[in-house]
């Protein structure tokens, strides 16, 4: 399932400009997978969202993959990584995500918008 969270500044996402233009001034919900929110500091290229100061609140190792779970304000999601990074709770880390893999929702209802 995937991780649903309301967006804040949502001009701050270049991909909005495009799928969402006729919502830009309404409130949205994004959902995202794990494996589509990523550590910017690992990734570098244009498919990924500005990147937001995010903290981590629970690391869950689980064999070849290690699950990050993170917070925002009363926002709670989940990373998905390879068990070859190390994090901490506590830790403050900079993440973006995955623009192709965004899904964005009308809060009303629910309905997908993009």
């Amino acid at each position: 399932m995937a991780n649903i969270w309301p967006l804040g500044g949502i001009n701050s996402i270049r991909i909005l400009e495009t799928k969402l233009k006729s919502h830009l001034n309404s409130r949205v919900i994004l959902g995202i997978r794990p494996e589509h929110i990523v550590d910017s500091s690992m990734r570098k290229d244009k498919c990924i969202s500005k990147p937001r100061m995010i903290s981590i609140d629970v690391v869950e190792p689980i064999g070849n993959e290690i699950f990050v779970y993170l917070s925002e304000g009363s926002n709670n999601f989940c990373m998905r990584v390879p068990s070859d990074h190390v994090y901490k709770p506590g830790q403050t880390i900079q993440i973006g995500l995955v623009e192709e893999n965004m899904y964005f929702f009308d809060p009303t209802n629910e309905t997908r918008l993009a």
